[in-house]
């Protein structure tokens, strides 16, 4: 029976029950009491045509019972009338509940195929927001970490790509909201600010460009933080904030960028009003990119209420880890809000961690 509710053709489906009906209306005509055929038509309607059709076929069924019980010498006697009614809620009642749960078993296969394109798509824009690997960049150490969230899908992103001049351009981003909309978003704003990298030699400027596309293309309304970096082979750092938390430095967890140098989110405002800052970076000397899901990573299970992971815990773990190299910070941070968590992020991490290499180049992904 499965195996007949799938097919599709209409008017097939429609043909077989009133042949069905024809039929077993003809055995009724020729045989004594052959049994509850009608019932398979009945079901028949009710699996491939709905709840209305499995209805209004009970309902003809119970018609034409009652017609061949009169037709038909050597049919049972007995109350025509009770037994029409008996059977018209019967067939009619069968009917309704079949086709109600096939119109539900529709409408579920529906959505879950509908859920299974749009996580297919998440997967697809996932992987464009966090490349499996970062590349091979001149005098830098990388290290690079993305972990989900407990419960959807948030908007958090990284890059990291070849830039002018021999540079190589750092950026970290979180999208307010879930979903495949927000991983959109995210997709698109990574894709202005890698478009930028060749072309734009200021940080500041590659995340004002990227505001202003995604203001023409979306209007106000969206609400994206960024950090973007400009690491040059001789050591030289330069970097902007728009709305996120600042890069921390690796050797005592202390900011990069001061909080006036904290320009507004992408997609509030015109301007963001961020400005580029500038070090020099010593063999050895790094930096760590991160979003919110870091400080934002909540305790479960002890009972005390919400605490979160906190931004003095990410400082006290960099400062004990002077001169560890990228890989090792990062996996280290992974691993101390994952026991934090209970393994239960409330939202999307990401990690970038850089260090002015000791070695030519190398690049690490947790």
């Amino acid at each position: 029976m499965a195996h007949f509710a799938h097919f599709q053709d209409k008017r097939v489906q429609i043909g077989v029950v009133v042949l069905a009906m024809a039929a077993i209306t003809a055995i009724r005509l020729a045989v004594d009491e052959p049994g509850p055929l009608y019932f398979l038509p009945v079901v028949l309607a009710g699996l491939w045509l709905g709840r209305w059709a499995g209805l209004v076929t009970g309902i003809a069924c119970a018609a034409l019972f009652a017609l061949t019980r009169e037709l038909n010498p050597g049919e049972m006697s007995g109350s025509v009338a009770l037994g029409t009614l008996t059977r018209l809620a019967a067939y009619g009642g069968v009917g309704f509940l079949i086709g109600l749960l096939a119109d539900r078993e529709t409408r579920l296969r529906k959505d879950l195929g509908e859920r299974d394109r749009a996580l297919e798509e998440l997967r697809e824009v996932q992987l464009a927001l966090t490349p499996p690997e970062p590349p091979d960049r001149p005098a830098l150490e990388l290290a690079t970490c993305y972990l989900p969230a407990e419960h959807g899908v948030s908007g958090d992103f990284h890059a990291v790509v070849p830039a002018g001049d021999g540079a190589t351009m750092i950026a970290i981003g979180d999208v307010a909201g879930r979903g495949i909309e927000a991983a959109k978003r995210s997709w698109y704003v990574r894709t202005l600010l890698i478009s930028s990298a060749e072309v734009v030699t200021d940080p500041g400027a590659i995340l004002e460009r990227a505001n202003q596309s995604l203001v023409e293309e979306s209007g106000y309304g969206s609400f994206i933080t960024a950090v973007c970096m400009l690491y040059h082979p001789d050591g030289r750092l330069e970097w902007a904030v728009a709305g996120h938390d600042p890069p921390l430095r690796m050797g005592d967890g202390a900011p990069l960028a001061f909080e006036a140098q904290n320009g507004l989110p992408l997609g509030v405002a015109d301007r963001l009003g961020c400005v580029t800052a500038d070090t020099t970076l010593r063999t050895g000397d790094g930096a760590l990119l991160y979003t919110d899901g870091l400080t934002e990573a909540r305790r479960r299970g002890d009972g005390s209420g919400t605490e979160l992971f906190g931004e003095q815990r990410v400082v006290d773990l960099l400062a004990g880890m002077q001169g560890q190299p990228s890989t090792e910070v990062v996996n280290r941070v992974r691993d101390e809000v994952r026991a934090f968590s209970a393994g239960a992020l409330a939202d999307d991490l990401c990690l970038v961690a850089l260090r002015r290499a000791r070695v030519p180049d190398s690049t690490e992904v947790c």
